[in-house]
């Protein structure tokens, strides 16, 4: 395993990476199968999903590690789910997808929680992408999430390219984009006129039949 490696060069493995990628198996590929005694069977005993108030009490490492363990497992159904279909049969308790994917986000949001934590301590303000506003391709102000670069805007020839954008063909559809929204927003406008108006007259209508009825009833 260790022959490819220069002699002189160091080589650490993490304890917890080896005993979550290890596998017990004859061949390595099995590993992406589920165990032996599992096939054919019509249920398979499942697990429920990890809760955020037990992973709250588990450390960073207990947490990569059990990262590991449920990307394994969900490797594992991946490949009895696509086995399953070949054969035409069915998957015995399909729901443990469920409980695999609802770990994992689990998880990853009390890794969110700590790193936001630890950012707001230090930087005063919680870290990733925020809300901002741009200018997208047509020159219209759009909000968008906010990315990492690595070269300021200014910089980047690119950006540059795509500042040439504008052009008489752009302002073209942007007229018509502007009277289209215009034409819906007189519509609008229109209907809503026509609303009151209808309400209107059929409140009318409603009290002239009353007072010719109250007429009729006093003769």
């Amino acid at each position: 395993m260790f022959r490819c490696l220069r002699p002189n060069k160091l080589v650490s493995i993490n304890n917890f990476a080896f005993k979550c990628l290890s596998t017990n198996q004859k061949h390595p590929l099995l590993a992406f199968f589920d165990d032996p005694k599992n096939w054919g069977a019509t249920s398979v005993i499942a697990g429920r999903p990890w809760r955020k108030d037990e992973l709250r009490l588990k450390s960073n490492v207990e947490l990569h590690e059990l990262w590991y363990v449920l990307l394994k497992e969900r490797n594992m159904l991946m490949t009895m789910e696509t086995e399953h279909q070949r054969c035409i049969e069915q998957m015995p308790n399909a729901e443990r997808f469920e409980k695999v994917e609802e770990s994992m986000e689990n998880l990853l949001e009390v890794v969110n929680e700590r790193n936001e934590a630890v950012h707001t301590l230090e930087h005063g303000e919680i870290s990733g992408p925020s809300l901002v506003k741009d200018v997208d391709n047509f020159g219209r102000e759009v909000t968008r999430l906010s990315s990492e670069h690595y070269e300021p805007k200014l910089a980047n020839a690119r950006y540059e390219e795509d500042e040439m954008h504008f052009c008489q063909t752009t302002v073209e559809l942007l007229r018509q984009e502007r009277e289209k929204a215009l034409k819906k927003k007189r519509d609008i406008r229109r209907n809503e006129r026509w609303d009151k108006m209808q309400k209107h007259h059929d409140r009318h209508t409603l009290t002239d039949e009353h007072l010719n009825t109250s007429i009729v009833n006093k003769l």
